[in-house]
């Protein structure tokens, strides 16, 4: 059919718009990926860690790398690695990255001694090893031969740009495939898991882990979804509770008022749960670095272990 030419030209000059913004973004991306090219890309693919696993006669964490700097604080995190290895029959690879100013600092004998001890108490098979590099890279390099991360919330994600940047948490969290449990100052015995569910894919990871861990240990969730929209809120509420079936104790959704993150971190409180489970970053790289994220949020406000599930 026949276009008028005011229209045609008008549609033109839509799409010469569009596509000169779509040129401006690339060229913008290209520049911030040279300039910072670890901290743009994004390597986890949901789900692809356990997709070779029999879960019906296999369990799901088998390997466990722990990544501790050797100082007395963080040794928390070997507690709660114990606690998931006792539950799934895992082997604890331990990790201590050296830094420049670790040189001489840390006694390797001492404290792959007290290390080993630690897990023979518990009747655990693990190592120590210590290495050399970045921390993040180092991790998330050892981190493919493994089933889980367990880490110490040392610094969380700050809102700040720039810090957001130079965040190892954040670049972890960013790059690896693998879900990561990161521990503050208090250890969960993980009886009652609060499960923030939001439907995208990381958050079915969520929604999956969640399921195994209650199912076979006989756990305890509660399952939260927290949308801006009612009816599609309640549409993900009904579809997870189905997925969960009768081991779902309590499920609510909440309109997103006071921000997702502080209602996690308020349902998480009120409901007693001693851990959270939740997807990881949803936005793309460059809007997550520009505006934040509800897991960085989080990690900010929590007292108990998130389980970030890729």
């Amino acid at each position: 059919w026949s276009i008028r030419p005011e229209k045609a030209a008008a549609d033109l000059v839509v799409v010469r718009g569009r596509r000169f913004i779509q040129i401006v973004q690339r060229k913008f991306e290209d520049f911030l990926r040279f300039l910072l090219p670890k901290q743009l890309e994004d390597f986890s693919k949901s789900g692809e860690w356990h997709v070779q696993k029999q879960i019906e006669n296999q369990n799901l964490f088998e390997d466990i790398l722990l990544a501790i700097d050797g100082r007395a604080e963080g040794w928390v995190t070997l507690e709660q690695a114990i606690i998931v290895a006792e539950l799934e029959g895992s082997e604890i690879k331990g990790l201590i990255v050296e830094g420049k100013a670790d040189s001489g600092y840390l006694n390797h004998e001492d404290l792959e001694r007290a290390f080993i001890e630690r897990l023979s108490q518990s009747g655990i098979k693990g190592n120590l090893v210590f290495a050399h590099g970045k921390i993040a890279e180092t991790i998330l390099d050892r981190s493919q031969f493994n089933d889980l991360i367990v880490l110490k919330l040392s610094h969380p994600p700050k809102p700040e740009f720039l810090s957001r940047l130079k965040s190892g948490m954040r670049t972890i969290i960013r790059q690896s495939s693998r879900p990561i449990l990161v521990v503050r100052e208090q250890v969960s015995t993980m009886n009652h898991l609060l499960l923030a569910y939001d439907g995208s894919a990381k958050g079915e990871e969520a929604l999956f882990i969640g399921k195994y861990l209650c199912q076979k240990y006989h756990k305890h969730i509660s399952l939260l979804v927290v949308s801006d929209k009612a009816e599609q809120g309640n549409v993900l509420l009904e579809q997870a509770k189905e997925y969960l079936g009768d081991i779902c104790v309590s499920s609510i959704m909440r309109e997103a008022t006071e921000g997702i993150s502080q209602t996690i971190l308020e349902e998480a409180k009120s409901r007693d749960a001693d851990m959270i489970l939740m997807g990881g970053y949803g936005f793309p790289p460059l809007l997550e670095v520009f505006f934040g994220s509800t897991v960085d949020d989080v990690l900010r406000g929590t007292q108990i272990p998130v389980v970030i599930c890729q």
